[in-house]
């Protein structure tokens, strides 16, 4: 019976196609994974360490303190260092204490543990009611709005949903600038939406935004992000009835930092593997 056998094999080929789709995400994974734990692409000592960014990150901040920008608070950055007994160690003023547990993984020579909050001003978004929503914002001239709902999963972001913020009213909502980063960190899509934006946008309020101080850094934030161990840190800091993370929490999480030059080659690397695998 041939329409038995097309049926069949129809139904083969659904099962292959979705075991690919899973072949190239758990590939995917796996590529992240390599690439923040430093053996995607090899150290070229030349290129300098993970210290002279920090400080770069650090005279940023202090200029930026200056322009009346941001909190002198944010200046009291912790340093994480390795010890000469191999053990792990935050210095935070004057205190210092063992955070060895903490630490999920060795990093490569030149590399250094830090904080999110330490390489990125971290904020959220303006919840908008539906009401509001139609009554002033649809189909308006002005800034564009981003929700959760238009990041999709595999990381494009929906500019033209008719949503809009007009130029009388920006003062009152957060801005995205161009090329910060976005993170869903509430309810079902919490730690799985994220995206690289292209223009400055207003944006929701179950959405983060990572705005590096030094904006080199943005694309390395962006695949970090989306690593396993990133994932798994997040869902472990999942709290409350709807389920998220709080910004507070989401600023104390640990990430593996390369020098500048090398995340730019681990980036590439990334993207070039990625390519390979549509």
């Amino acid at each position: 019976n041939v329409s038995f056998l097309i049926e069949r094999y129809g139904k083969s080929q659904d099962s292959l196609n979705q075991l690919n789709e899973q072949v190239k995400e758990q590939l995917k994974k796996s590529i992240l994974q390599e690439a923040i734990q430093g053996k995607l692409v090899p150290q070229i000592s030349e290129e300098g360490i993970s210290q002279e960014l920090l400080e770069q990150i650090r005279q940023e901040k202090k200029k930026l303190v200056k322009e009346g920008k941001l909190k002198k608070s944010a200046l009291n950055d912790s340093v994480i260092f390795k010890g000469d007994d191999n053990k792990y160690y935050e210095q935070i003023g004057t205190k210092c204490i063992d955070i060895s547990e903490s630490i999920p993984f060795e990093v490569p020579i030149g590399w250094c543990w830090t904080r999110l909050s330490v390489i990125s001003n971290l904020y959220t978004g303006n919840s908008i009611s539906e009401t509001e929503k139609a009554i002033r914002y649809t189909n308006v001239q002005g800034m564009e709005y981003i929700g959760t709902k238009d990041v999709s999963f595999n990381h494009v972001v929906n500019y033209a949903n008719g949503i809009a913020i007009p130029n009388e009213h920006i003062s009152q909502f957060k801005i995205a600038p161009s090329r910060s980063v976005l993170l869903c960190i509430e309810g079902g899509s919490a730690g799985r939406k994220i995206a690289q934006i292209e223009k400055n946008v207003c944006f929701g309020n179950k959405l983060c935004c990572f705005v590096p101080y030094v904006m080199a850094t943005s694309k390395y934030i962006y695949f970090y992000l989306q690593s396993p161990s990133f994932f798994e840190n997040f869902r472990g800091n999942i709290a409350g009835i709807i389920g998220g993370v709080s910004v507070n929490t989401l600023k104390s999480l640990l990430i593996p930092l390369p020098p500048l030059k090398e995340q730019k080659r681990i980036v590439a690397q990334i993207e070039k593997l990625f390519e390979k695998l549509k």
